[in-house]
């Protein structure tokens, strides 16, 4: 038993002592973890699409709490007005980086 802490404790000793040594790996070694990184599939895909349905739900129940609790004021009416304009921003701009994400020309390549 005492052995298993000890052990434990060297290792922890050790992680401690490695966190605190800033090393920067090779270039080499840098540019092959980026492109294997970004050439690995994505475990789970979400279609572009459903971040924006998602936000504009949130975005939506915020505005109808404010509308509920505030009827008729100046806030539930500006918060109409700025809740629309950002669900529409929010449709817009995840359709352009889901489009950019769906691309399959895009070159990641680090300039070398």
């Amino acid at each position: 038993m005492t052995d298993e802490l000890f052990l434990e404790d060297d290792v922890d000793d050790l992680i401690r002592s490695s966190l605190l040594t800033e090393e920067t790996p090779h270039p080499a070694i840098q540019a092959a973890l980026i492109h294997k990184i970004h050439s690995q599939e994505s475990s789970m895909n979400i279609p572009w699409w459903l971040l924006a349905v998602i936000g504009g739900m949130q975005t939506v129940a915020i505005v109808a709490v404010i509308c509920f609790l505030l009827p008729g004021s100046l806030i539930s009416y500006l918060a109409i007005i700025f809740g629309s304009s950002l669900i529409l921003c929010a449709s817009v701009l995840s359709g352009f980086v889901g489009k950019a994400w769906t691309r399959k020309d895009v070159d990641y390549s680090c300039g070398s």
